[in-house]
């Protein structure tokens, strides 16, 4: 899982992650997420954390729901993977919806 900072300016990061199908169902994306949120608002004082997902993952768009991560809207055709383009969900959270929930 990484956090990286897009734009101190701006105070927005974005959160990527991979999880190996031995450890899926098992809460540490969950675990891990929380984590990363807590030093994104608190210790790195962002404003705002992305992340995007694709549209044929629905395990991992729920766990973004589930630690409060809203949808945006679709990127359409966003990356390419072994020559196939697929959309992708852009998500996000607010500190004000982090801190207050």
């Amino acid at each position: 899982m990484t956090l990286s900072i897009r734009t101190w300016e701006h105070q927005i990061g974005e959160i990527g992650y991979s999880i190996s199908e031995a450890f899926h169902g098992q809460g540490y994306g969950y675990e891990a997420l929380q984590i990363m949120l807590q030093k994104a608002f608190y210790e790195a004082h962002l404003y705002r954390v992305e992340a995007k997902c694709s549209v044929e993952n629905p395990a991992s768009y729920k766990l973004l729901e589930k630690v409060g991560f809203k949808k945006e809207g679709v990127l359409r055709e966003y990356f390419n993977i072994r020559g196939k383009r697929y959309d992708h969900f852009m998500y996000s959270v607010l500190r004000s919806e982090y801190i207050n929930r």
